[in-house]
């Protein structure tokens, strides 16, 4: 689930694995109020088991005591259970918005809601997909915060909904639980600078020349958003 001997577990109910001296019993404590959760006996190794034990979400003080003729010893273990999964939120571009500029990077503000806290180890390239870039690089700007920038090969977003998605299982936690896919949209609108081409016209000396706008010298130029031209 984690990291073995962490005493982290995204798994539950959980089993237990202890030792003492052989054929001892053994009782178990798991909510604080004494030792009767569970008993088992030591085999002729002095190892015993409790099996399939539930736990609460979050820190559990796990407490074991055996006890022979020559008196009763006892131990605590604190175990974490996390079995809440990490998610991750759009925050730049902010979710539904209308941007009218290109960054070159869109972020993801990354949370877990359990105990265990984020893996920041498995933020990667592969975390999110939008069409037509591809993500060439990733900045953890710390907090759960993250940077995609994807214009370092000179991809750019095609203009209109833009859609980003996060990949499922690409983020987890320390606890070995990973993220659902999820996605978010904003809108790109660039006012990008028309194209004018030069118009020639001839005409007799003294001669006033009128030409109207939009099927004259406006006729070969071009907006490269669709917005209407206009001539003064």
């Amino acid at each position: 689930s984690g990291i073995g001997g962490d005493d982290l577990t995204r798994f539950n109910p959980v089993n237990f694995v202890g030792a003492t001296d052989p054929n001892q019993a053994v009782s178990l404590d798991i909510d604080g109020d004494g030792f009767d959760d569970g008993t088992a006996v030591a085999n002729a190794n002095g190892l015993f088991s409790f099996n399939d034990v539930t736990l609460a979400e979050g820190a559990n003080d796990v407490r074991v005591q055996a006890t022979n003729t020559v008196g009763t010893t006892s131990a605590t273990r604190t175990i974490t259970i996390d079995t809440q999964v990490p998610s991750g939120t759009l925050v730049v571009p902010v979710p539904n918005s209308t941007v009218t500029q290109e960054n070159g990077f869109v972020e993801v503000q990354w949370t877990d809601p359990g105990a265990a806290g984020l893996d920041t180890g498995t933020f990667d390239l592969s975390d999110i997909t939008i069409a037509g870039v591809d993500i060439d690089q990733i900045e953890n700007l710390g907090n759960g915060r993250v940077r995609y920038r994807y214009n370092l090969d000179g991809d750019a977003l095609a203009t209109g909904t833009v859609t980003v998605v996060l990949n499922t299982g690409q983020v987890a936690d320390l606890a070995g639980n990973i993220n659902a896919q999820t996605s978010a949209t904003f809108t790109l609108v660039l006012n990008l600078a028309p194209t004018a081409v030069r118009d020639l016209y001839s005409l007799a000396e003294d001669a006033a020349l009128n030409v109207p706008a939009a099927t004259g010298v406006l006729a070969n130029d071009v907006d490269a958003d669709g917005n209407t031209l206009t001539a003064s």
